[in-house]
């Protein structure tokens, strides 16, 4: 794609990302070696446990105490309370399937159910999307509001960010159903055994 320019990324000028110059011969040679290293080691990993390992309530607590540091930096127009009452099913479900788990055959809703969670934290677009690959906050567009008020920024800033808030509290809730009936599927399977 010759026609894209300079990428400026900190200090570092990228002239030939996304070109044809953008070849193997660019590549940081120590990096790779311990990337590659870093995705043996964990596909070793897990190619040799039996049974994948999950810490959902571990992981939902941890999500839990995110979003409120989320709340408790923001104005009051910027309200999770919609959030709570679903993040506490999933982690009263999540329980109940920590439980049966032991001995049986998880990988796939740890996969699913896992892999869905992770994704609410980590990124903003969609699971067909593709979010830019810039550093970025968890949860990054219920972040975007921390510390924003009426009087540091634009009135029609403030309600595209009062709009994006909202519209990602919805993504939340909403992912957050799909993942409470995943588990629960999972765990009603298991019960019928």
């Amino acid at each position: 794609m010759p026609k894209f320019g300079v990428y400026h990324f900190g200090t570092m000028d990228l002239p030939f990302w996304h070109t044809p110059d953008d070849t193997f011969d660019k590549l940081n040679k120590s990096s790779v070696i311990r990337d590659a290293s870093c995705m043996l080691k964990l596909a070793c990993y897990y190619i040799e446990t039996e049974q994948l390992p999950a810490d959902f309530t571990g992981f939902l607590n941890f999500m839990d105490r995110e979003l409120h540091e989320i709340q408790n930096g923001t104005e009051k127009e910027f309200d999770l309370s919609p959030v709570w009452p679903y993040l506490d099913q999933v982690k009263a479900s999540a329980a109940i399937l920590e439980e049966l788990m032991p001995g049986r055959n998880s990988d796939d809703i740890i996969i699913k159910a896992g892999g869905e969670l992770t994704r609410l934290v980590y990124s903003y677009s969609s699971r067909y999307g593709h979010d830019a690959a810039l550093p970025q906050p968890r949860y990054p567009k219920l972040s975007i509001a921390v510390g924003k008020t009426r009087d540091n920024t634009t009135p029609d800033y403030y309600l595209a960010l009062q709009t994006t808030f909202l519209r990602h509290v919805n993504r939340l809730t909403g992912q957050l159903v799909y993942v409470n009936e995943l588990i629960t599927q999972q765990i009603a399977k298991w019960k019928e055994l």
